[in-house]
């Protein structure tokens, strides 16, 4: 019966919001653009860089890393009492794509995906996936982001998202459950400061965000 759970979580998701989001399996054979890969894939160490632009308060980005992090309610994903369930922020990274690319690179292709016009964002969704390695707890994980291109640079304006469901339907980023709510934390920020500068990611989801 727990099997169950992820799609009924996703037909909450398509029903019980404002707008029509639309599920979709993911096929990752399906063709993709071709993009140079690198000759040698390796993590890339932690850097801060100037923003586009110098007229905000926070003018600097992180490579492999942010400045911090936060927690707000959701917008666009609920749980199963249909209330919107908590968004991990990770803030001032250097692209929003940071958090589907943890979860690529450690967990492979996203199962399903979809995509809310309103804010121009594709959501990638990982199912039944054991996070921690101290446990065989399974989890579904939701990965976007936000950009702001014409904001000045507050060391908010962008930032990657997760937000995390465990197989009963409940938000694991809660203060119901603060000592998993800190461990996940601290595994995405772990993560992010350990991804590589392989492409392949970014290759799929750019065709399959042209393709939406």
């Amino acid at each position: 019966m727990q099997k169950l759970v992820p799609l009924f979580l996703l037909i909450t998701l398509i029903s019980g919001c404002s707008s029509n989001y639309i599920v979709k399996d993911y096929n990752p054979r399906s063709i993709l653009e071709r993009f140079p890969e690198p000759d040698t894939i390796y993590a890339i160490e932690s850097e801060i860089v100037p923003t586009y632009s110098q007229k905000g308060t926070y003018n600097f980005m992180h490579i492999n890393g942010f400045k911090s992090l936060g927690y707000q309610p959701s917008k666009i994903i609920k749980d199963k009492n249909l209330e919107f369930v908590n968004q991990l922020n990770f803030y001032a990274t250097y692209s929003s794509f940071y958090s589907g690319q943890l979860m690529f690179e450690n967990f492979g292709d996203w199962h399903k995906y979809f995509y809310v016009r309103k804010n121009d964002q594709l959501v990638l969704i990982w199912e039944n996936v054991k996070l921690l390695p101290d446990s065989n707890e399974e989890f579904t994980v939701y990965a976007f982001g936000h950009e702001c291109t014409t904001c000045k640079p507050d060391g908010k304006s962008i930032y990657t998202s997760l937000s995390v469901i465990n197989k009963k339907g409940e938000d694991c980023l809660t203060n119901n459950n603060l000592e998993l709510k800190n461990k996940l934390s601290n595994f995405f920020s772990d993560k992010i400061k350990k991804l590589t500068n392989s492409n392949i990611y970014y290759n799929k989801r750019i065709t399959l965000y042209k393709n939406k």
